[in-house]
């Protein structure tokens, strides 16, 4: 079971570690406000009231033990820097940091952010991709470069095999899932996971790629 520690209970990191908690991670739930920890300890394998730019604190909850923490400390830029430059200095293997892009994202980076999240605008980039690119139906950010999207089939690839597509030396994507939609378009079930070079894709079948960002949504805009 992979553990986290989420560093800030706002809207954002709550909810990050009700999430985390929903799909099986052990979540450690850090915040210096009394309120925030008694309303998700109850919800979350440990939540800890304590200032987390306290090194020796961290140290001793065993914070540096997480396979990945996520701070999100809002509106506290000073502390996410020291935060995050704590963990990392701790031996923390990944640490996403929340802020916002320019020159404070740079800054992140410099004192070892793994990645930095841009809530808003990664959701803008988000809508905007599904309102020009109307067959993606979900865009989940892995990295700098790489997404994972459920998208619709397009049309010239009904009927064809994996083995006729070579999605991955024509597209240069990966596909691992397939989801088969019903008479309305909802989405019944994942038919296959990591197919095979003889799946056939079908009118009704949406599609989970992983790929680089530009190589996915030249991919998109297939007819």
């Amino acid at each position: 079971m992979p553990k986290f520690a989420v560093i800030g209970l706002g809207r954002f990191g709550y909810k990050l570690a009700l999430t985390l908690t929903e799909e099986g991670g052990d979540v450690v739930a850090i915040d210096c406000k009394e309120e925030p920890i008694d309303h998700i300890k109850d919800h979350v394998s440990v939540a800890l009231c304590l200032d987390a730019t306290d090194e020796e604190a961290l140290k001793l909850q065993g914070i540096h033990k997480v396979d990945t923490a996520v701070v999100c400390i809002g509106g506290k830029f000073e502390s996410s820097v020291l935060v995050t430059a704590l963990l990392k200095q701790m031996g923390v293997p990944k640490v996403y940091t929340k802020g916002p892009e320019g020159i404070q994202s740079r800054i992140f980076k410099l004192v070892g952010a793994d990645y930095i999240i841009h809530p808003e605008e990664e959701m803008a980039v988000k809508l905007g991709k599904s309102l020009i690119l109307t067959n993606i139906l979900d865009v989940i950010p892995i990295s700098f470069e790489h997404d994972l999207v459920k998208i619709e089939a397009p049309r010239a690839f009904w009927d064809k095999s994996l083995n006729d597509l070579q999605l991955r030396k024509k597209y240069h994507v990966n596909l691992i899932g397939i989801i088969q939609r019903d008479e309305t378009g909802e989405e019944k079930e994942l038919i296959d996971s990591l197919p095979g070079a003889d799946t056939v894709v079908r009118q009704d079948h949406n599609l989970i790629i992983v790929g680089k960002k530009k190589d996915i949504e030249s991919l998109a805009k297939l007819e």
